[in-house]
């Protein structure tokens, strides 16, 4: 007995299915999803610069005037390379509307360093102009960051803090609360401890270097150490043999450190007071 066998074949698999489903939805429905997909379009493109882009320029122009400039920018916030190469075409267009052409340095007659950074509210850009041999100017704009942005890792951060305090080695807040009259000593203990340096250095959230000098006529020695032995564990304190505005020896100190700690690098400058 025997059995015929029977092959059963599938029909081709249309590919264009997904254009027969479109086809299916209601005109609105289709005009709704490409919408959708525009509005996320806008949205991986990032933060819009043309707004402050056009204002540093407008600033850069007005500072230069009309001609030939070298335009450095370096990335010290979180925004991407990507942005970073927007930010710098927004720039150089915007320049060239104002008749502030883009060229190499040693054929431009200024040059404008553009730092962007930022804080925890807003991106901060700073230009600094040079021209010539004269005093260099500043220029700078500012952003406010996304709500939902958070700081990547594509750059070093670097974020700049204000505090307010009375100069440093100042007496207790205690003793100025004594001192003060009768019907003020309480003003004097609400307002004084918010600014007080020996109660706030504690606050130190990172590095502290403290200098000091000491053959100092204004501050007493005994008030600069007992700031010093406030100060956080691991802050550097060097004292100088030198009055209160200190000396050269200091000045290279300090820029030596801040260099250090805001990971700026540069070839040290003959002649000055800061130099070798």
């Amino acid at each position: 007995m025997s059995r015929d066998d029977h092959s059963h074949q599938r029909e081709p698999v249309d590919a264009g299915y997904n254009s027969r489903i479109l086809q299916m939805l209601p005109s609105s429905c289709a005009r709704w999803l490409c919408c959708a997909f525009l509005l996320l379009s806008q949205l991986a493109l990032g933060a819009d610069w043309r707004t402050p882009a056009a204002q540093l320029a407008e600033k850069l122009s007005a500072a230069t005037g009309p001609g030939v400039i070298a335009l450095d920018i370096t990335n010290r916030s979180s925004i991407s390379a990507a942005d970073v190469e927007q930010v710098r075409h927004l720039l150089v267009s915007d320049l060239a509307a104002s008749g502030v052409r883009v060229w190499q340095p040693d054929q431009a007659a200024a040059i404008a360093t553009v730092t962007l950074s930022e804080n925890l509210q807003s991106y901060v850009w700073v230009a600094q102009i040079q021209q010539g041999s004269a005093e260099p100017s500043l220029a700078m704009v500012s952003l406010d960051r996304p709500a939902s942005s958070a700081a990547s890792q594509n750059s070093p951060l670097m974020v700049l803090r204000a505090t307010t305090l009375m100069s440093a080695g100042a007496a207790p807040v205690s003793e100025y609360v004594a001192a003060a009259p009768a019907e003020l000593r309480d003003d004097v203990e609400e307002v004084l401890p918010p600014i007080d340096p020996l109660s706030r250095i504690g606050d130190a959230d990172g590095a502290v270097f403290l200098q000091a000098g000491r053959s100092d006529s204004i501050v007493p020695e005994s008030a600069l150490q007992a700031l010093a032995d406030a100060a956080p564990d691991g802050t550097r304190v060097t004292w100088y043999d030198a009055e209160h505005d200190l000396n050269d020896s200091a000045n290279r100190d300090q820029l030596a450190w801040l260099s250090e700690r805001l990971g700026i690098d540069g070839p040290p400058v003959p002649g000055v007071a800061t130099g070798p």
